[in-house]
């Protein structure tokens, strides 16, 4: 059993001179700059033909047991025949809730009822403490990657 809560949800463009050295900024910023318990890149797809690079990333901060926020930067760059290129920064922030389904008891359905039970009447405001935090993460990281390069549109 689980229960997600996304917090926000940000887009920006940005115009790079070098779009390998953009990725490897951005990568660096996620990596090092925030304290990240685990950052995985979840899948990297380089469409040679069409000039399109898309990078999907997976960022991690453990809150208690059962709960952690979870950062998604996916990158959409557009190269051009120079090495530079247009790239989109789209992130996501949620608050993911997962609860152990390890024993027979914890998969029959008395127990999905008392457990949903008891995470909306007195685990909500644990939540609801990690989904600010889970904003704010979103909204520095979102500043940090778009302060990284020149913005075009927001």
């Amino acid at each position: 059993m689980y229960v997600e809560e996304e917090v926000g949800h940000k887009t920006a463009t940005v115009e790079v001179d070098d779009w390998e050295d953009a990725y490897r900024e951005v990568k660096d910023i996620l990596e090092n700059r925030f304290f990240f318990h685990r950052v995985e890149e979840e899948k990297f797809r380089h469409h040679k033909d069409k000039g399109i690079i898309v990078s999907k990333v997976n960022c991690y901060t453990e809150q208690d047991d059962n709960t952690e926020i979870e950062i998604t930067i996916v990158l959409t760059i557009d190269a051009d025949d120079s090495g530079g290129g247009t790239v989109t920064i789209d992130s996501k922030g949620e608050v993911v809730t997962r609860y152990p389904e390890d024993s027979s008891w914890q998969r029959h359905p008395l127990y999905f009822a008392l457990r949903s039970i008891w995470d909306k009447l007195v685990y909500g405001w644990a939540r609801g403490r990690y989904e600010e935090d889970a904003h704010e993460t979103l909204v520095n990281v979102h500043s940090a990657l778009r302060g990284a390069f020149k913005s075009v549109e927001a």
